[in-house]
């Protein structure tokens, strides 16, 4: 059996709760045996992997060195120490707005580089002249620039990316640790609708809050929601306005063991997804990838890459951006098609499985690690 080929990854902490799909990848490569260089190392139970080199296993000292050594060379010495003793193959960079900071370390290796973009490092960072201005040199100098789907992409070529160095890649979920819960239609309970993430503009609660209202008198219903931010003295606020207390049930933050609990225990996945104010949007929101693997259809918008995940009357239902009638036409398409809500079900999980297979997407991320090699 042949060696395993080393591959470096750069994330700047290692690893936000919220990234988990760079720990599947990470687990999951077979040919490449992956490390890790990171500023700090944050989550450690969650994420216990060992291949790490990061910056704060040094005193205070030290890096505090390390990081003025750089203000001249560009490059932090431990980095480059780190990465020379592994002898990568291929770096790999995870998040658009760390790259400029991180073509040093690429140019001194002289080997091929990977950079994945995930949402507002590909939308909110570039609102900044100046960074549009480096992502130029990024894309000048990166071998491959990963994007989550045909919007993100559209986004990157209008920001100056070459067409040849983009291609679209899922992210992907272990499918079989969700357990799978075949939903049909409630007969003799409310239905029960799902909501979960932070309370920032571009989620669009307040669509969706004000969409459920139009509907409290064609069904009864119930809200679960998961999640906290700066939003919530409006989002309560909301609630209250449109008679929905009652009916709501706010859990806070909660771990994400408990979103998959709740995806079993629920009907429906609901999220308004927009563009905020100051220019923010969705990736592919993995949290969808997780509930429909659990067999949730979901009811979302036409934003962004989103359509990579929920399809229009395949597993869910899509509604216009920022338009609280849409979505809550959406929501009575639901209900008015009793009879297509176990398909929806089943759909959610299938196309989970086929496009958003961690196994799947990291032999894919492979086969482009391969080909970037081969022609060096």
């Amino acid at each position: 059996m042949s060696a395993k080929k080393p591959c470096l990854h750069y994330v700047s902490n290692f690893l936000p709760l919220t990234m988990v799909w760079i720990y599947n990848i990470l687990e999951n490569l077979q040919e490449y045996d992956p490390y890790v260089l990171a500023r700090k190392k944050i989550n450690r139970k969650s994420f216990p992997f060992e291949k790490i080199k990061a910056l704060d296993d040094l005193s205070l000292g030290k890096q505090l060195y390390h990081i003025g050594i750089s203000k001249i060379t560009r490059v932090i010495p431990f980095f480059l120490k780190a990465a020379q003793q592994i002898r990568p193959d291929i770096v790999h960079f995870h998040l658009g707005n760390i790259a400029y900071k991180s073509l040093p370390l690429k140019r001194k290796l002289a080997i091929p580089g990977v950079l994945s973009f995930y949402g507002a490092d590909a939308y909110l960072y570039p609102e900044r002249k100046r960074n549009r201005r480096r992502l130029s040199v990024v894309y000048r100098d990166m071998d491959k620039i990963l994007v989550l789907g045909p919007a993100m992409q559209n986004q990157m070529k209008l920001l100056g990316c070459p067409e040849n160095k983009l291609e679209i890649f899922h992210l992907g979920i272990d499918v079989d640790k969700n357990p799978f819960t075949e939903k049909i239609f409630p007969q003799n309970r409310p239905l029960k609708f799902l909501l979960a993430s932070n309370f920032v503009e571009k989620k669009g609660m307040d669509i969706t809050l004000y969409a459920l209202e139009q509907i409290k008198k064609h069904i009864d219903f119930e809200i679960e929601i998961i999640g906290d931010g700066t939003l919530r003295p409006d989002i309560l606020n909301i609630i209250r306005k449109t008679g929905l207390e009652d009916r709501t049930k706010l859990h806070g933050y909660k771990p994400y063991t408990f979103v998959l609990e709740k995806a079993c225990e629920c009907d429906v996945f609901l999220q308004a997804s927009r563009t905020a104010s100051n220019g923010d949007k969705e990736g592919t929101p993995m949290v969808f990838v997780d509930v429909m693997a659990a067999g949730m259809p979901v009811i979302s918008t036409y934003h962004s890459d989103i359509p990579e995940i929920v399809r229009e009357g395949f597993n869910g239902y899509l509604a216009e951006e920022n338009n609280i009638d849409s979505f809550a036409a959406c929501l009575l398409k639901l209900i008015e098609n009793k009879s297509d809500f176990h398909s929806l079900s089943v759909n959610s999980r299938s196309h989970v499985k086929e496009h958003f297979n961690i196994f799947v997407q990291a032999k894919r991320l492979e086969s482009i690690y391969n080909k970037l090699h081969y022609f060096r």
